[in-house]
């Protein structure tokens, strides 16, 4: 008898002109969203938020599908006075079962005042 334990695996969608996270801006609130194509071993999903693309924090911790062959999109939504900064860096921790992890590049978004706004994906 043998198993064959399913390696960690995890695709993202790229739902933003080549980005994997998209933002979405109301009066009140922000909204980061995601999308993954499947999920092998994921146990969660921590949203991070830096002001200077070196130093992040957790902002949210989702939990994940664990695992799907089918796109499952995920989101966290965030007061407007959380983000008050004009430029923010945001990226995904992914959290497998086994405690392992990978993050996606940061993708920095800035608002403008009345202006579209903009982001750049860093690398």
């Amino acid at each position: 008898y043998s198993t064959n334990e399913s390696p960690n695996t995890i695709s993202l969608a790229k739902i933003n002109n080549g980005s994997e996270l998209k933002l979405e801006m109301d009066a009140n609130t922000n909204s980061i969203q995601w999308q993954t194509t499947n999920e092998n071993n994921t146990s969660h999903f921590e949203l991070q938020v830096s002001y200077d693309n070196q130093d992040f924090i957790t902002a949210k911790k989702i939990a994940a599908s664990e695992k799907t062959a089918w796109a499952t999109t995920y989101q966290a939504n965030f007061t407007k006075s959380y983000i008050s900064v004009e430029k923010v860096y945001y990226r995904l921790k992914q959290v497998f079962i086994d405690g392992s992890v990978q993050y996606t590049n940061a993708t920095s978004f800035v608002n403008r005042s009345g202006k579209e706004l903009t982001y750049t994906i860093v690398r």
